[in-house]
């Protein structure tokens, strides 16, 4: 089975590991995610990798080169500031790619 890692925001990141997910990094800099991410790509255990809208937004081209690989699934969530209307985009990519069809809300 296997495991989901969240790349957040420090503070938050450590909302998460409290809450059991020990696969948590918090990240202060568009370079320590990006370097968090791709350390993440290449570990087999990871199948899921979580990044917060805050950070996905300055790592954006990083997130969708990994989000071409099958495994592991690179998503985004909603931060502290909740969703933001401009992180859509990218959620709307991977359903499309799961599913096979552009979905309209």
């Amino acid at each position: 089975m296997g495991r989901i890692a969240i790349i957040a925001e420090e503070d938050l990141a450590g909302f998460f590991r409290v809450a059991g997910l020990r696969h948590s990094y918090g990240v202060k800099t568009a370079r320590e995610a990006e370097e968090t991410l791709w350390r993440l790509m290449e570990n087999e255990e990871i199948s899921v990798i979580a990044v917060t809208e805050g950070v996905a937004r300055n790592i954006m081209p990083a997130i969708e080169e990994a989000a071409k690989r099958l495994t592991p699934t690179v998503i985004t969530i909603p931060g502290r500031e909740g969703p933001l209307p401009e992180m859509a985009a990218p959620i709307m990519k991977l359903v499309k790619r799961t599913v096979g069809m552009e979905i309209k809300l």
